[in-house]
């Protein structure tokens, strides 16, 4: 009797995933958002191509409220707003702690060598 109620509670824990560990290409626009909006503190923000059938805009994703998606743009001051429905697809382009100064990202030459 106790070998059948160790199975059943092996069987529960391996029915329920600890962390959900999909690539963010083949998340949902759903998953994607959330995934943009909820993430650990230690993930900088990510910049994102959001398509629509009106076109594109590229930004870090702020907050979605109410099917609203508000976006702040990447290479210019402002923020747009989209409607979580017209969104198409979703494409990571980078992290947001390389576009403040691109030079920073390239290696520096080591002194004494």
């Amino acid at each position: 009797m106790e070998e059948t109620e160790l199975e059943t509670a092996t069987q529960s824990e391996k029915e329920k995933p600890a962390y959900n560990r999909k690539a963010f290409k083949d998340m949902s626009i759903e998953g994607k958002l959330d995934y943009l909006t909820i993430k650990p503190f230690y993930i900088p923000n990510i910049i994102v191509e959001i398509s629509t059938s009106e076109g594109a805009v590229v930004g870090m994703v702020n907050k979605v409220t109410n099917g609203k998606v508000l976006v702040s743009y990447a290479d210019q001051l402002g923020t747009a707003e989209i409607n979580s429905e017209e969104i198409v697809p979703i494409r990571m382009k980078m992290f947001s702690r390389f576009c403040k100064n691109r030079q920073s990202t390239q290696a520096a030459p080591l002194k004494g060598f």
